[in-house]
């Protein structure tokens, strides 16, 4: 056979090349998750929903002519495709959890797994989690980010062509243009200055979902007739979604106009084997990679927990190919019995055939996985499953002690103490995160050297431009007013200058940069003018490997010869800091005090120190642990604190 007819290939007929095109997809997310290559796999994702969008858009408008459109049928066999094989996985990384994850990784899963549950794990790693942040690699849910989208989409999108049909039958591919252009623009706008928010949501997701459904309504009036242009179209496109997996990375700002590339590659693989069979469309037809295709929804459930859990438990050790590649086999093998014994049965109901059994099976799935979830959830993640020297070493850090003030409380100069309170403070700590892990140390050699200190730090709140103006301008006019005699800076300086998102440096132009280079040396001018001795403190030694960084060190405690912990090197912390650390160095006055922790955070090799007495340094890859903070940072403030002191 040559070709198929235009009226032939353009019915609901089943198309194996476009599971072909989901086996490219599914290929090339796993390899980039598992680390084995191909740096934009992750945009085999946007290959799938071009796939859903013209999939279901081609399914409704049939039932639609031929007045046999059925809400409940619609949301009915979306269940049955999408629900048991999630719920499935839902059930079963709890367990795989349970065996490795520490308490408040554990209660997060279970958050996840909530989230998902409503169709909104998308919005909770929106407000919780960058795609593309190390700490994310441990997340056994974060993939289940797309399936939401998806679901989201399916339940507003019948309702949508449903109500254009009625409206305007001829005017549907305008309607559906109209409505992903907007979706575009705002991806546009989106992702430069709102990534995380642009990457996870459906408004800005959902043109890519419309160009399949434009393509499945205009599909008669757009096939291509000559087999040299479709032949053309259809290996651009395969092309096209190759060098989007091949050339994209972390760095690539996403979606925004990047995302043209899959998404226009997907279209034209689709409609160039729309009216003719290609050789691209045999090529995606060859057996093997149908498999793929038909098992791709569940090797997609399934690679992303497997690889996350091990990352989480071996640590450094996830570097090792072998252990990866073994974690992707595995997860195919799931898929395919994932496949075989849910996804089939359900979809051919040989298991709930009717559509009341269907609503009641899924109903009872539902009540046991809140009540699992929420359960694990509510005790904490169920920390009795660990020893008690491990939850010592768990809950050691103590930040909760000391509330970091709201803008509201500086200007109404509610600003908590620490050290001596019965003095007139004199210091005033001032920073993010980093200035936050300080507070239990300030606060001890306070008392003991007779100093009090304001305390204005708070979370994701940089005292450079890249922080929030008004805070930083409140911070000033309370010094104003209570006129600290010293003022300690404390932040993680390397992100202030090179960029919030440290992976995507070019979401900050040259003039933002230049601004932020300057910004120190403003500010240190700033408070000598107000009669500030100002400190200034470096960065401590970022440690590899994201948030999970003190979950690894504490399993490295528990399971020594299943978790080993990368440490940074100093050479490695100076070529990472040596921008802040320029800048900083090179342009503040001489009169600053430079508190370097590089001098007590390395051993005699020139490698971190991430343990002392048997207990974690480290909170996570950045942030020192109050065993941390006293052991490397303690004999750095010490003498600063009594120098104060003999002064006063």
């Amino acid at each position: 056979m040559d070709s198929a007819t235009p009226s032939s290939r353009t019915s609901t007929a089943y198309r194996p090349d476009i599971d072909g095109l989901r086996a490219v997809a599914i290929t090339g997310v796993v390899i980039q998750h598992s680390g084995l290559g191909l740096g934009g796999g992750f945009t085999g994702v946007d290959v799938f929903l071009v796939i859903s969008g013209f999939l279901i858009t081609r399914l409704v408008c049939q039932d639609l002519e031929s007045g046999s459109f059925s809400f409940a049928r619609f949301w009915e066999r979306r269940a049955r495709r999408i629900l048991p094989a999630s719920f499935f996985l839902l059930a079963v990384v709890p367990l795989l959890g349970a065996c490795v994850l520490l308490p408040g990784d554990f209660a997060d899963l279970s958050t996840s797994a909530l989230s998902q549950m409503v169709m909104a794990s998308n919005i909770y790693f929106w407000r919780t989690m960058d795609y593309f942040n190390a700490a994310a690699e441990t997340k056994p849910l974060l993939h289940t980010w797309s399936l939401a989208v998806e679901e989201q989409f399916y339940l507003l999108y019948p309702v949508m062509l449903w109500a254009m049909r009625r409206l305007r039958k001829n005017s549907m591919i305008a309607w559906l243009a109209a409505a992903a252009l907007v979706s575009f623009g705002l991806n546009l706008a989106s992702t430069f200055h709102r990534p995380v928010a642009a990457f996870y949501l459906l408004p800005t997701r959902a043109w890519e979902l419309l160009v399949g459904g434009i393509l499945a309504v205009g599909c008669g009036r757009m096939a291509l007739r000559k087999r040299s242009v479709c032949e053309a179209v259809s290996w651009c496109g395969l092309i096209a979604i190759g060098l989007s997996m091949v050339r994209f990375d972390a760095t690539t700002p996403f979606p925004g106009a990047a995302a043209c590339l899959p998404v226009g590659g997907a279209a034209a693989v689709i409609l160039g084997n729309t009216s003719r069979r290609t050789t691209c469309a045999r090529l995606l037809a060859l057996p093997p990679v149908v498999g793929i295709g038909l098992v791709s929804y569940s090797w997609y459930l399934w690679h992303w927990p497997l690889l996350a859990i091990l990352r989480y438990a071996t640590g450094a050790d996830f570097e090792r190919w072998d252990s990866r590649l073994a974690c992707v086999v595995l997860s195919l093998a799931l898929a395919v019995l994932s496949w075989r014994r849910i996804e089939l049965p359900f979809r051919s109901r040989r298991i709930a055939p009717s559509r009341r059994s269907l609503a009641l099976t899924l109903a009872a799935s539902f009540i046991l996985l809140l009540g699992v979830h929420a359960g694990i959830r509510a005790t904490g993640g169920w920390p009795n499953r660990f020893p008690a020297e491990v939850l010592e070493m768990i809950d050691e850090q103590s930040l909760a002690e000391f509330p970091a003030p709201t803008l509201d409380e500086i200007r109404a100069d509610r600003v908590p103490i620490l050290g001596d309170a019965g003095v007139r403070p004199i210091g005033l700590l001032w920073g993010d995160s980093h200035a936050l892990v300080l507070r239990k140390l300030f606060d001890n050699l306070g008392r003991e050297y007779g100093v009090g200190t304001y305390s204005v730090a708070r979370e994701d709140e940089p005292i450079t431009p890249s922080g929030s103006r008004d805070r930083n301008e409140a911070v000033l006019a309370f010094i104003r007013r209570a006129r600290p005699r010293h003022v300690f800076l404390v932040s993680r300086w390397s992100d202030a200058f090179d960029g919030l998102l440290r992976h995507r440096p070019q979401l900050i132009d040259a003039a933002e940069r230049e601004h932020r280079r300057r910004a120190p040396r403003d500010l240190c001018d700033t408070l000598a003018g107000l009669g500030c001795r100002v400190w200034i403190m470096l960065e401590v030694p970022c440690q590899p490997g994201g948030d999970p960084y003190r979950s690894q060190l504490v399993l490295s405690r528990v399971w020594p010869e299943v978790c080993r912990v990368a440490r940074t090197t100093r050479d490695e912390h100076e070529a990472f800091t040596a921008n802040s650390r320029k800048t900083i160095l090179e342009t503040v006055p001489e009169s600053v005090g430079v508190i370097d922790p590089e001098a007590t955070c390395f051993d005699a090799e020139g490698v971190s120190i991430v343990f002392h007495d048997g207990k974690p340094c480290y909170w996570d890859d950045d942030h020192l642990s109050d065993a941390g903070t006293r052991h490397l940072l303690e004999p750095l403030w010490r003498p600063v604190f009594k120098a104060i002191a003999e002064d006063e």
